[in-house]
C-alpha cells in the first residue's frame, strides 16, 4: 500500500521544517530558549520578562472581548505558522495563548502538534493528555491524539506487523472516540477511513470517507481516493463487457489514444505522441488487468520497447464506458483515466 500517510493524516505537514531540523537541534535551541518550550518550561521569569508580558497582555486585549478569545486568535495564529513549517514562531504563539488563558484547552493541541511534526508522538500526547484533562470534550485533540497512532503505525508498516497492528488499533479507539464525541467533525471520519482502509475493511472506509465528503472536507485528496478504489472500488463490478472491443481516451496533454483489444492482445496508437503499439493483456481477475509491450508496430525492426508494465483497475463503469486507475513498475503514481468506448 502506498504511503497515504504523508500529509493527510498528519496535523501539520511534515516535510518542510522536520526535515532541516530535528528533535534533537529542537532540544538544544530550547535549552537557551524557553520560548521554545511548551508553558515556558514553567521556568521562573525575570522582572523585565514579566513586564513584557504584561505589556503584550494589556496591547492585545484592546481587539478582543476575552481573554478566551485572545488566546484562541493566538492558537489559530500559531497553527498558520506551523502549516507553514515555522515551528519556532508556531510555538511562540501557542506560548502567548498560554499567557492569556492558561485554561484553554486548544493550547495543549498546539504543543501537541509541535512535537508531532518533529515526530516524537509520545511528547504529543502528554500534551494532549493535558489538554483533555482542562476539556474532556474536545474533539480536535482527540483527533490528533489517534493520529500519533497512526504515524506510529506508519512507521512500524512492514516491519513489525504486530506493533503496526496494536497502533492501528489504538489510532481506531481514539479515533472512534472523537467521531462520537463529534460526528460532525470531518477530520474524525476521514483518519478512521484512513484507519479501516489499512485494517482492509473496504465496508467501514467507504462509509466513513463518504460520511466525511458529505460533511464539505476539503483535506481529502484524491490520491486517497484513487487508493481507496484501488483497493476496495470493485468489489460488485462486472467487467466482463469491456475486455474486449474499441475504446479511446482523450487526454489534454497526450491528446486521443486509441485502443482495440482482444482477449490476448491490444493495440494503442496515438498519433500526437507519435506510437503505436502491440500489448499483452493479463486479466489478473474480473476488473484488473496487466499490459506489457510486445511489438512497436510503428517500428516493427524495433527490439528495444519500453520496460513499462501496466496495471489497469477498472473502478467504475459508465454508460460510455469505464473508469481506470492504473500504476505501472517504474512510477508508483496512480493515474485515474475515463475509457470511452467506441462503437
Amino acid at each position: 500500500m502506498k504511503k497515504i500517510l504523508t500529509l493527510v493524516l498528519l496535523t501539520v505537514s511534515l516535510i518542510s521544517f522536520s526535515q532541516r531540523t530535528t528533535f534533537e537541534d529542537w532540544e538544544n535551541l530550547s535549552k537557551n530558549n524557553k520560548r521554545l518550550l511548551p508553558k515556558y518550561g514553567e521556568i521562573e521569569k525575570t522582572k523585565e520578562e514579566i513586564k513584557a508580558d504584561k505589556v503584550f497582555i494589556k496591547e492585545i486585549m484592546t481587539s478582543f472581548k476575552s481573554n478566551t478569545e485572545a488566546s484562541n486568535h493566538m492558537v489559530e495564529l500559531g497553527f498558520k505558522y506551523l502549516y507553514r513549517g515555522d515551528l519556532k514562531t508556531a510555538m511562540y504563539r501557542f506560548n502567548q495563548a498560554f499567557l492569556l488563558d492558561k485554561d484553554n484547552s486548544n493550547i495543549f493541541w498546539g504543543y501537541g502538534a509541535i512535537y508531532m511534526a518533529l515526530g516524537k508522538f509520545d511528547l504529543s500526547r502528554e500534551q494532549y493528555k493535558e489538554g483533555l484533562k482542562v476539556n474532556p470534550k474536545n474533539d480536535n485533540i482527540l483527533i490528533d491524539y489517534g493520529t500519533t497512532y497512526l504515524g506510529e503505525f506508519y512507521n512500524f508498516y512492514k516491519l513489525n506487523e504486530s506493533k503496526a497492528q496494536d497502533k492501528l488499533n489504538s489510532a481506531i479507539e481514539k479515533l472512534s472516540e472523537a467521531y462520537e464525541m463529534n460526528s460532525s467533525n470531518p477530520n474524525a471520519s476521514y483518519k478512521l477511513s484512513i484507519c479501516y482502509l489499512y485494517k482492509e475493511d473496504c465496508e467501514k472506509a467507504n462509509y466513513y470517507l463518504q460520511i466525511s465528503e458529505n460533511l464539505g472536507n476539503n483535506n481529502i485528496t484524491e490520491s486517497y481516493k484513487n487508493e481507496l478504489k484501488l483497493k476496495c472500488g470493485t468489489k460488485n463490478l462486472d467487467c466482463s463487457s469491456i475486455k474486449t472491443g474499441k475504446f479511446k481516451i482523450v487526454d489534454e496533454l497526450s491528446g486521443l489514444t486509441e485502443i482495440e483489444r482482444n482477449s490476448d492482445f491490444q493495440i494503442e496508437e496515438n498519433k500526437k505522441l507519435n506510437y503505436k503499439l502491440k500489448l499483452s493483456v493479463t486479466w489478473i481477475d474480473n476488473c484488473t488487468y496487466v499490459l506489457k509491450p510486445v511489438e512497436d508496430l510503428l517500428n516493427p525492426d524495433n527490439n528495444d520497447l519500453p520496460k513499462m508494465v501496466l496495471t489497469c483497475k477498472i473502478v467504475e463503469m459508465t454508460d460510455n464506458g469505464y473508469v481506470q486507475i492504473s500504476t505501472s513498475n517504474i512510477d508508483k503514481m496512480a493515474l485515474k483515466k475515463e475509457v470511452i468506448r467506441v462503437e
